[in-house]
């Protein structure tokens, strides 16, 4: 004989009932296939809401009491009819404006010419390239040296270089041309001033006599007589000699200097003028480079940016 079950607890019963209740809350969506809600012919309980579709729902519970004081406010600024769209065309407005302006941009972008060296980046390195030359530090005038002692002033300096020049093939050989183009007029215009010094000054305008008049070939003799193109190798030749009886010994090498120029005066030209001693600024920085020892490497034969030995 089964004895009786024993009356159900109170909080049990509680309980059962809660849980027999319909939730408040939405309930959990488990299948995709259409539900009795649907009658299976609607979209699926589980499928979510799309980003635009919040938007909407979001923008249709706007308080209608904002929304009729919008209006009366744009009205009174006297704003245009399509001053006054509802949101959801003002964000597609400003959405296809952003497209637009994007391919303004676009355009901009693409139509930018090429980068060519601006004045102020040609006159410095001009004055830069002077002072290279002009170095009692250099110890060549032509070749990769000067070349290469001027790219590491650029690097240093930057003036007006783009950001990243250095890996633009294209941008970068054109200031390689230009620092090469620059040696050469400066070491012509040098050559020339050198040449225009050693010559007797016209101060008499008279004809000399008939005795001493050369006719036109024996002129161009004498004219062309000992010289040769060479000119900037022969001085280089003897930067070698003059460092090569000093020893690296900078006394020495400034002694060799005064004695050739002391030499020079007195073959061509006149002792009767001071030299200002003051150095110019620009000099003195280009002197302390070429003799700092982080361009050790740079100021020797190997061409370190490439590029043709003019």
């Amino acid at each position: 004989m089964t004895s009786p079950s024993p009356p159900p607890d109170d909080s049990d019963h509680e309980l059962s009932q809660a849980m027999d209740h319909s939730s408040p809350l939405r309930p959990a969506r488990t299948s995709h296939s259409a539900g009795p809600s649907t009658g299976g012919n609607g979209p699926p309980d589980d499928v979510e809401e799309t980003p635009q579709a919040q938007a909407v729902s979001l923008l249709g519970n706007v308080n209608q009491n904002l929304t009729a004081a919008m209006q009366r406010h744009s009205t009174k600024k006297h704003l245009r009819p399509e001053q006054k769209d509802p949101p959801v065309i003002r964000k597609a407005k400003l959405y296809i404006q952003g497209l637009h302006l994007e391919n303004l941009l676009t355009k901009i972008v693409v139509a930018t010419p090429p980068w060519e060296p601006s004045d102020e980046l040609i006159k410095n390195i001009y004055s830069y390239a002077a002072a290279v030359l002009l170095s009692p530090k250099l110890s060549a005038y032509k070749g990769n040296i000067p070349k290469n002692v001027l790219f590491a002033i650029l690097r240093q300096y930057r003036f007006d270089l783009p950001v990243g020049i250095e890996h633009n093939p294209a941008n970068w050989a054109k200031v390689k041309k230009l620092i090469e183009f620059a040696f050469t007029q400066l070491r012509s215009k040098f050559k020339k001033a050198i040449a225009s010094s050693l010559k007797i000054h016209p101060k008499d305008k008279k004809p000399a006599p008939k005795p001493q008049q050369k006719n036109i070939f024996a002129l161009t003799q004498i004219m062309v007589e000992n010289t040769h193109t060479g000119f900037w190798d022969t001085v280089d030749l003897d930067l070698v000699k003059i460092q090569k009886t000093a020893g690296g010994d900078a006394a020495k090498i400034s002694r060799a200097f005064r004695h050739v120029r002391k030499k020079d005066r007195g073959l061509h030209g006149v002792d009767n003028y001071q030299i200002d001693k003051t150095i110019d600024p620009t000099q003195q920085d280009v002197d302390n480079i070429i003799e700092t020892a982080n361009v050790t490497a740079v100021t020797s034969e190997t061409d370190i940016e490439g590029g043709e030995d003019d």
